[in-house]
C-alpha cells in the first residue's frame, strides 16, 4: 500500500511540475487581472483636462485649415476647412468658433442666415460678434476698400480714362464699358459703388495706379493703416481669389472709416440708381443694396455676393446713435438684408430714448433788464431726444452768453451739449421769452435737464 502510494504522489508531482512549465511558457496574459479600484479625480481637474485636451485638438485642426486654406485660394478656420482641395468650394464654418455680447442681459439677435456678423457704435465699441475674426470671403465689399484708396490719390474725379475690357467669370457683375471709351473717374467709381460693376472697379485701379498689382498694393497698405488685421486685398473688385479674404469685425472697422472720412462715398452708398453712358447709349444702372428701400435708418453701405454666400456691410441711424453692422456669408440676397435689419435693430434696443429738450420747457428764469420786478423764461429752441446707451451715465456742458446778467426778451442765452462718453447725443440753444411777473426765479441748469423718457 505504501508503494502505491508513493506511485501515486510522483504521478502527481510531475502533473504539477508541467502545469507549472506550461504557465510560463504561456506568459501570464491568460491570467484574468483582478481590477483594482479606480482612484476618483475631482469633478473640476477631470473638466479642466478635458477642456486642455479639446484645446490642443483645436489648435491642430486651425493648423491644418490654415495650411489647407491657403492652397485653396481662401482663408477658412473649422473642421470642415481642412478638407479643402484645389477643386473644392471651402466649406464655411456653421459652427460658434465665437461669440459675445455687450448687453447687460446677455440678450443676442436671433440672425437665421449669417455665419459671422459684428454691429459696433461709432466709437469702434464692438456690442455684438459672431464668429467676428473668421476670415471669409468679402466678396464686392472689397470695393469700398477700392474707392478709398482712389479717392486717396488725389486723381482728378472728371479726368477721362480710356476704358480697359478684362475677362471676367460668366456670373460676375458687369456695367458693360466698352472697349476704348472715354470715362471718367467719377463715373467708374459710381458705377463700382453703386451697381458693384467689376469691371468699373479694374478700371479704377488701373487709373488711379496704372496696373492692378500697384492698387492692391495700395489697398493692403490701407488696410493697414486703419487696423485691419484680418484683412488681405488680392484684387480691386472682389471677385474670388487666392489670398483674398477679411472678416466681419474688420470690415465694420472699414465702413466706420469709409463713412467718417469720406463724404462721396458716403453719399454714393445712399444712392438708389446712375445714369451713365455705356458705348452710345444712356443706361440706367440700379443699387444692388435693396435695403435702403424699406429700411429708413438705413445710411449704406454695400453688398457683396461670393459661391460661399451673400454678405452685407451696413450702417444705420437713430436718433443720434450711429452704428455699423456686417454679415457674411448668408444663404440668400434677402436673408443678408433680413439679418442686417435684425442686427441692428438689437443693437438699437440697447439705448434708451432720453428727452432732452422740449420747447415748452422753462429751464431757467432771469430778471428783465427794463424792470427789476419781471423776469424772462429761458426755453429751448428745439424739441428733441438721444439715445441713452443702457446703464451709463449721460454728462453735459451748458454756456450762458451773459452769466448772472439781467436780459431782454427773445434774446439767446445759452446752449446744451449732452454727450455719454465722448459721444454727443444732442445740443440745443436757448432764447428768453416775454417777461412777466409769474415767473418763480429758479434755475434747472445746475441738473440734468432730462425730462420724461420719449
Amino acid at each position: 500500500m505504501r508503494k502505491a502510494g508513493n506511485t501515486s504522489m510522483r504521478r502527481l508531482s510531475v502533473l504539477f511540475v508541467a502545469l507549472l512549465c506550461a504557465f510560463a511558457l504561456i506568459g501570464p496574459s491568460v491570467v484574468p487581472a483582478i481590477a483594482e479600484p479606480a482612484e476618483e479625480e475631482p469633478a473640476g481637474q477631470t473638466e479642466e483636462a478635458s477642456t486642455e485636451g479639446e484645446g490642443t485638438a483645436g489648435e491642430e485642426t486651425k493648423g491644418e485649415a490654415d495650411a489647407t486654406s491657403e492652397k485653396a485660394g481662401e482663408s477658412s478656420t473649422g473642421d470642415e476647412a481642412a478638407e479643402v482641395t484645389e477643386d473644392e468650394e471651402a466649406e464655411l464654418p456653421r459652427t460658434v468658433e465665437t461669440e459675445t455680447t455687450i448687453a447687460e442681459d446677455e440678450s443676442k439677435p436671433n440672425l437665421a442666415e449669417a455665419r459671422a456678423a459684428c454691429v459696433m457704435d461709432d466709437y469702434g465699441n464692438v456690442l455684438y460678434e459672431l464668429n467676428g475674426e473668421v476670415e471669409m470671403d468679402m466678396a464686392s465689399i472689397t470695393k469700398v476698400m477700392t474707392a478709398m484708396v482712389a479717392l486717396d490719390s488725389g486723381v482728378d474725379l472728371d479726368k477721362e480714362f480710356s476704358f480697359v475690357v478684362d475677362d471676367y467669370n460668366e456670373d460676375a457683375q458687369i456695367a458693360g464699358f466698352q472697349d476704348g471709351q472715354s470715362v471718367t473717374l467719377r463715373d467708374l467709381l459710381l458705377v463700382s459703388l453703386i451697381y458693384s460693376g467689376n469691371d468699373a472697379a479694374t478700371n479704377v485701379a488701373y487709373a488711379v495706379s496704372g496696373s492692378k498689382e500697384a492698387f492692391v498694393k495700395q489697398m493692403n497698405e490701407k488696410a493697414a493703416q486703419i487696423g485691419m488685421e484680418h484683412t488681405k486685398f488680392a484684387n480691386p473688385h472682389g471677385l474670388k481669389e487666392k489670398g483674398h479674404h477679411s472678416c466681419a469685425l474688420d470690415l465694420c472697422k472699414m465702413g466706420r472709416y469709409a463713412l467718417e472720412h469720406y463724404p462721396f462715398i458716403r453719399n454714393a452708398v445712399r444712392t438708389r440708381s446712375i445714369d451713365v453712358m455705356l458705348g452710345e447709349a444712356l443706361i440706367t444702372l440700379y443699387s444692388t443694396d435693396d435695403l435702403m428701400e424699406y429700411y429708413d435708418p438705413l445710411r449704406g453701405i454695400k453688398t457683396g455676393t461670393e459661391a460661399t454666400g451673400h454678405s452685407f456691410l451696413g450702417s444705420a441711424r437713430r436718433d443720434q446713435v450711429t452704428l455699423y453692422s456686417c454679415v457674411l456669408c448668408c444663404d440668400s440676397g434677402q436673408g443678408r438684408f433680413d439679418d442686417t435689419e435684425t442686427l441692428l435693430e438689437w443693437g438699437f434696443s440697447l439705448y434708451d430714448q432720453r428727452a432732452l429738450a422740449n420747447t415748452a420747457w422753462v429751464v431757467r428764469s432771469v430778471a428783465w433788464r427794463d424792470g427789476f420786478w419781471l423776469r424772462c423764461p429761458v426755453s429751448p429752441t428745439r424739441t428733441m431726444s438721444g439715445g441713452q446707451f443702457r446703464g451709463k451715465g449721460i454728462d453735459y456742458k451748458v454756456v450762458t452768453l451773459k452769466p448772472n446778467a439781467m436780459t431782454g426778451g427773445q434774446s439767446a442765452y445759452g446752449s446744451t451739449v449732452w454727450s455719454q462718453e465722448g459721444r454727443t447725443l444732442g445740443s440745443t440753444s436757448y432764447r428768453t421769452g416775454q417777461p412777466t411777473s409769474q415767473m418763480p426765479a429758479w434755475n434747472a441748469f445746475v441738473a440734468p435737464l432730462f425730462g420724461d423718457e420719449a
